[in-house]
């Protein structure tokens, strides 16, 4: 509701569905709930038997089955804790897909499947997608340079100005 900075407050996880339990209370082999007719009892937000989103050896996966929401909580199994915050006043959001100003002389475009950015030769560049992954990361070597990168919201980080968000379609 009315967040106003980062904190213990408003810190979230993802969930999935939890895990079925076999007429022994095993976790049926590590297989999800299946379909509304399957689903266990105090399957929402659940204690017990559930998975969380974790990133294993650079791919976004759910915890086994035999975690726990403490554990998910505290990161004890991996789970990624995730915290949202509301921007303040003076804060502005990027809503412009096209053209986005870094810095006079300097100007980051979004594009299909690349980001093209202009005035600022013999920069390293750093551009991420929306996990903090780099996806790019070169000087550049022309004022008008291209650079080809995943679909998606990506940050892009001029060396010596402000990273900005784009949209790449």
């Amino acid at each position: 509701g009315n967040v106003a900075e980062e904190g213990v407050a408003n810190e979230f996880l993802f969930e999935s569905n939890i895990y079925n339990t076999d007429e022994d209370g095993d976790y049926g082999m590590g297989k999800a709930a299946l379909g509304y007719d399957h689903v266990v009892a105090n399957s929402i937000a659940p204690q017990y038997n559930a998975a969380w989103l974790k990133m294993q050896n650079g791919c976004l996966v759910l915890t086994d089955a035999s975690s726990t929401f403490g554990n998910a909580k505290t990161g004890g199994d991996g789970a990624l804790i995730f915290n949202a915050y509301q921007k303040a006043a003076d804060q502005d959001m990027v809503t412009d897909n096209e053209e986005i100003a870094v810095e006079e002389g300097v100007s980051v475009i979004a594009g299909n499947g690349a980001v093209t950015i202009q005035g600022a030769a013999g920069k390293t560049v750093v551009i991420t997608n929306i996990l903090g992954k780099a996806v790019a990361n070169t000087v550049l070597t022309s004022d008008n340079q291209t650079i080809n990168v995943p679909a998606g919201i990506v940050a892009v980080a001029v060396e010596g100005e402000e990273a900005v968000k784009a949209i790449v379609r």
